[in-house]
């Protein structure tokens, strides 16, 4: 595969896609019926469809929205953030050193153009607001990245927005705790984006950036994210609890509830943020999958 095919790939993020994709396409197909609990159940949801549960054209174009959203922000952010990635992730920086910023200004424009394009084919309501996620995600990349806590508040907001957004595919939404689930990976991602700002702080500092890592040191900023996790920990229990799911749900939410305390107890004795970024991407994933119970 050509060098800069791959660096293109590479910039959009594909796995950070696929699980925007699976994600979306998880919450719509139970949302619609065609997963069932059960074997029987699940085999004759599948073979029935449902048809009339799920709104094919609006969550066809709303997932393609959301996947060049994702896609062009996480590009735009590669071009901004060039002076920082050569220090944090000099592995990751292929804009300015294997493609060129012209080619990826380009690629932005076709993945921005899609997006709206595809968000305009829902309705009016999910076109302005895929607009102005496009527009938040570029001043993001520009300038709030370095203004905390805004900038983290933004990305963990837009993260927790791609599970809500989901409903918009469906006929009647009610039937999924869509409100919890965002606010468990709005809490979890937030946690996820202190962590970040502690591992990216040398290249951050160097490249001028005022993040919460820089402004208040690693440690206050790894605390922060166990408080964050706590109050993640919180709706997840809550959840467990209270939800009228079967035994099943709550023993997923019950689980994902322990491992993000764990989470928070490790980030509240550590001094460095090893691999605990990707421990939390890991369990909001997880929490997220308790939505095949309800």
């Amino acid at each position: 595969m050509n060098a800069k095919f791959r660096a293109l790939i590479q910039i959009v993020r594909p796995v950070n896609l696929l699980i925007i994709l699976l994600t979306q396409v998880l919450f719509m197909a139970k949302g619609a019926g065609w997963m069932d609990v059960g074997l029987e159940k699940f085999l004759h949801s599948l073979y029935t469809l449902n048809p009339d549960l799920l709104r094919w054209t609006d969550a066809g174009f709303l997932i393609l929205a959301t996947l060049s959203a994702a896609a062009a922000g996480n590009v735009v952010n590669d071009i901004e953030g060039q002076a920082a990635d050569a220090v944090n992730k000099p592995e990751r920086c292929v804009v300015g050193t294997v493609i060129r910023p012209r080619t990826a200004w380009i690629v932005y424009g076709i993945l921005l153009a899609l997006s709206i394009g595809a968000s305009w084919m829902v309705d009016m309501a999910f076109f302005l607001f895929t607009v102005a996620v496009n527009l938040l995600l570029f001043f993001y990349s520009s300038d709030l990245k370095g203004m905390p806590p805004a900038g983290n508040i933004l990305v963990a907001l837009l993260t927790g927005a791609v599970v809500f957004v989901s409903r918009k595919g469906l006929e009647d939404a009610s039937v999924l705790p869509f409100s919890e689930f965002t606010m468990m990976a709005f809490l979890l991602n937030l946690s996820r984006e202190w962590v970040k700002d502690v591992d990216d702080r040398e290249g951050d500092e160097r490249a001028g950036l005022r993040t919460m890592a820089v402004v208040y040191g690693s440690a206050r900023t790894l605390k922060l994210a166990a408080l964050t996790l706590c109050l993640a920990f919180g709706v997840a229990l809550a959840l467990a609890v209270f939800h009228p799911g079967g035994w099943m749900f709550r023993l997923h939410v019950a689980l994902a509830s322990l491992g993000i305390l764990h989470q928070a107890v490790t980030l509240l004795r550590s001094q460095t943020a090893g691999p605990s970024s990707q421990t939390i991407k890991r369990l909001m994933i997880f929490g997220l999958l308790a939505v095949i119970w309800v």
